[in-house]
């Protein structure tokens, strides 16, 4: 099993790695491109001025 971490950077760019749940065995997956993200893959709050993406 694994979970998939998004972190933002101060220009708005999305990254996300997959994180295995087994120790030492973490992935770097690929960026997203701020125009194909609207809103967050977490809890789908859309994304805005005030909802900013590395809210979550």
């Amino acid at each position: 099993d694994h979970k998939t971490l998004f972190v933002g950077d101060a220009r708005g760019r999305i990254f996300s790695w997959i994180v295995s749940d087994s120790p030492g065995r973490t992935n770097a997956d690929h960026w997203i491109k701020d125009e194909t993200v609207g809103a967050c893959k977490d809890c789908s709050i859309r994304f805005s001025f005030a909802e900013r993406r590395h809210h979550c």
